[in-house]
């Protein structure tokens, strides 16, 4: 079945720019003295932690796991009654080609799961990346907001295999912070925003033959 695989959530994938349009009545660079045009760094997998995404998404995707691991538990039950059906019509002494008629059963049946698995498994991957996208979409407004504040035209994601240093004054991950912990406590609160983690099956048996 599906394992659970959850990968750093923003190494890639976020180029966020705060544009060159009307900012009040003086733009960023006269409301902030700075001069417009250099690039500020942001680290989202430290705001997804910092408001609890983190554990939201990763919720969100153990449920997904679970749907698609319960689809391919009930498909390997109904390949493995195929084949028990096909066993039990050709009788109790094989023939040779008896023998060769079920091998071939057996290798098509698992080669319908292996495909069924692997279309699962894309799903699992498209569905975390959707999560992803979307958490990087509401982050958007407020890094170009707080970009132009601090006069940066691009916003790149923070990545310490490519970044050695960062001037504070480049970093916006603890003002992203503040703002979106801001935008949530405006939230109406609910009773229990992160989903339960599923209780998980035991993985079904592979498709085999019967003795």
């Amino acid at each position: 079945m599906l394992t659970r695989t959850f990968v750093p959530l923003f190494v890639l994938g976020l180029f966020v720019s705060a544009g060159c349009g009307n900012q009040g009545t003086g733009g960023p660079q006269a409301q902030t003295g700075k001069s417009s045009g250099g690039v500020g760094v942001v680290d989202l997998d430290g705001v997804a932690k910092a408001l609890g995404r983190d554990m939201t998404m990763e919720s969100d995707a153990e449920l997904k796991l679970a749907q698609l691991n319960e689809e391919l538990t009930a498909l390997q039950e109904a390949l493995n009654k195929q084949f028990a059906d096909k066993r039990e019509e050709l009788g109790e002494d094989l023939t040779d080609d008896d023998k060769r008629q079920l091998l071939v059963a057996k290798n098509k049946l698992e080669i319908q799961f292996r495909d069924k698995k692997l279309a699962a498994e894309r799903k699992l991957m498209t569905h975390k990346q959707k999560l992803l996208e979307q958490f990087r979409e509401e982050t958007k407004p407020i890094l170009k907001e707080i970009a132009a504040e601090r006069g940066l035209s691009i916003v790149i994601p923070k990545d310490p295999m490519l970044l050695l240093t960062v001037t504070p004054e480049y970093d916006l991950t603890d003002a992203v912070v503040v703002q979106m912990q801001k935008l949530q406590s405006t939230k109406p609160a609910t009773a229990d925003a992160t989903p339960a983690k599923p209780k998980r099956k035991q993985p079904a048996a592979e498709t085999s033959s019967r003795d």
